[in-house]
């Protein structure tokens, strides 16, 4: 289990959720999926085959099969719309309307955690690194998740409805979120308070409102969408470009720096130059309206990349066909029919060499500060001995030089050599 696995995971508006390892269709790809009767998620070979007969019926045959996507589970945590989708390695956490976060583990195929959220339901979430978790909710506060335990850990509160979207700096240390209340505001994750709020005066006419936020990968711009306005803003919020898309932008996806991928009302996925405003790409022709949008290197995946090394960009429609597709040609390179109607999606590679490289590391840190708390009672027990002997050199010395004492059988030997006490005194006293 030393080659890369990249999981693709799926929400759904029926409350289940899909998953599926990706991999190229000429190397043997080794499911990570272990008999277990006690499995709670579950994926039969009869439900992935009725998905790709599906599939085949509803859009064909792809232009050329590149791309496999196996089926890991399928399975219905929540009992709500499943909202959004977050992953860690092979960790996963899914946030729904029915109020729950859930935890999983993606190895072992296990639930592993369910946290209630009181306060409203979640429905945005990002990791902001391995240990925290921020989550948008619909009473337009964001909570910081510790993970360890899945404490909340501080609420930073200010928007007035549900939020949207949020977007986490590269640099972990600020924050943007959007919220139906028609705001952005960018958070001071060191603090936990809002740095400042932009309300759009000049922006909002013939929109609907601020609905998506990405940071650029470098953290020198954001781009947030207005619907049929894609707005690119600097750090310090000033407007740089805005780009008109022909139809309602429903999710978007930087796909490298200055380049970001639109998923749009009538099947169609757009891709921008956030600077100047380019179209660098257009596919066209997707099954239904585009709900969900996702990227990966094609050498995740095994697959020899060309000079410009454009990523493969995932496409996820409302009626449940999920493709990949290859931007330099626009060719297909995969596909398959969920059948449900899919909100969300998240896409992550995980290397098994990668983590017990770390592991290794950790376990060495972990032998090495050991170690270290044993030589301080050694040494401690060292300069006792020390202090003893150097707080008392003489009488050590004197005892190692002292003679051994007679025993009781050289005592009475001694007695018969010299006699009585009382004769020596008496002769002493005649004498």
């Amino acid at each position: 289990m030393d080659q890369k696995h990249t999981f693709l995971v799926l929400g759904s508006y029926e409350s289940s959720i899909f998953g599926y390892l990706l991999s190229h269709a000429s190397a043997d790809s080794e499911v990570l999926k272990e008999e277990d009767p006690d499995e709670e998620i579950d994926a039969s070979e009869e439900e992935e085959q009725e998905q790709e007969d599906d599939s085949e019926d509803d859009q064909g045959t792809p232009d050329q099969t590149v791309v496999h996507l196996d089926l890991l589970f399928k399975y219905a945590p929540h009992t709500g719309c499943v909202k959004s989708l977050a992953i860690n390695g092979t960790t996963m956490i899914s946030g729904s309307t029915d109020y729950q976060l859930k935890v999983y583990d993606l190895k072992q195929l296990r639930e592993e955690a369910t946290i209630p959220s009181y306060d409203g339901f979640i429905s945005c979430m990002v990791y902001l690194d391995r240990i925290n978790v921020l989550a948008g909710l619909s009473d337009g506060s964001i909570a910081a998740y510790k993970t360890e335990d899945w404490s909340i850990v501080y609420a930073m509160k200010g928007h007035k409805a549900e939020v949207l979207d949020i977007a986490v700096h590269p640099s972990k240390k600020l924050a943007l979120s959007v919220s139906k209340d028609k705001t952005l505001r960018m958070w001071n994750l060191m603090t936990g308070k809002s740095a400042f709020t932009n309300r759009f005066e000049d922006l909002l006419a013939g929109t609907s409102g601020p609905s998506l936020v990405r940071w650029e990968p470098s953290g020198n711009h954001y781009v947030v969408s207005f619907g049929v306005k894609i707005v690119t803003f600097s750090k310090s919020g000033d407007v740089v470009r805005i780009i008109q898309a022909p139809k309602p932008v429903l999710c978007m996806e930087f796909l490298s720096e200055g380049v970001i991928a639109g998923g749009c009302e009538g099947g169609v996925v757009q891709v921008w130059n956030i600077l100047s405003g380019e179209e660098i790409h257009h596919i066209a022709g997707l099954s239904a309206r585009v709900k969900a949008i996702g990227h990966l290197r094609q050498a995740d995946i095994g697959l020899e990349c060309g000079d410009d090394d454009l990523p493969l960009v995932i496409a996820a429609c409302s009626d449940g066909v999920v493709s990949v597709w290859r931007l330099e040609d626009g060719q297909k390179l995969g596909h398959v029919n969920t059948g449900a109607r899919i909100t969300t999606l998240i896409c992550s590679t995980y290397d098994p060499s990668t983590v017990q490289k770390r592991r290794r590391k950790k376990k060495g840190e972990q032998k090495k500060e050991e170690e270290e708390e044993e030589e301080p009672e050694i040494k401690q027990e060292e300069s006792d001995d020390d202090s003893t002997a150097t707080s008392q050199p003489s009488s050590s010395k004197q005892k190692a030089k002292r003679p051994a004492a007679p025993s009781q059988t050289d005592r009475k030997e001694k007695k018969k050599r010299d006699g009585p006490k009382e004769d020596k005194k008496g002769k002493g006293k005649e004498k």
